[in-house]
């Protein structure tokens, strides 16, 4: 099939120039700890477009929309690769606006420790993000019986 190049709302999804590339994540509401269970978990986040250009967030397709992804960074330091395609956001984003969205996450592959939760917000398709957070998330094991 042949790529969309409009979101639903209108917006290209053409690559961002450098000065639409300007964003922030304002907040994320990553739990402080988490069992390593096999369970994707919906973590709310506040993200800000700081440029003068609407940013494509939703399609049919991801290619070209702005969105969110993560990886996990072991307590050792080795940081997972991004697996997952991004989460879409629930709308376009115009310029100055700031919006809630959300990443879905998957505890990571490892034993218990102080991990690093890194959120991306990023155009798929490009690889340098738009802006990053980190956020240490404690995993810990099955309670002891």
């Amino acid at each position: 099939m042949a790529r969309s190049d409009r979101t639903l709302e209108g917006t290209p999804t053409a690559p961002l120039p450098e000065g639409c590339r300007r964003g922030r994540i304002l907040s994320i509401d990553a739990p402080e700890r988490l069992r390593p269970i096999p369970l994707a978990r919906r973590i709310p986040v506040r993200i800000r477009n700081d440029s003068e250009c609407r940013w494509p967030g939703v399609g049919i397709r991801s290619e070209g929309l702005v969105g969110l992804d993560y990886r996990w960074i072991s307590p050792s330091g080795v940081a997972s690769p991004i697996l997952d395609p991004i989460s879409q956001l629930l709308t376009d984003v115009a310029p100055q606006a700031e919006i809630e969205a959300a990443v879905v996450v998957q505890p990571p592959a490892g034993g218990p420790g102080t991990w690093t939760l890194e959120v991306r917000l990023r155009q798929e398709g490009e690889a340098q993000p738009i802006a990053s957070i980190e956020r240490p998330v404690e995993i810990v094991g099955p309670p002891h019986g």
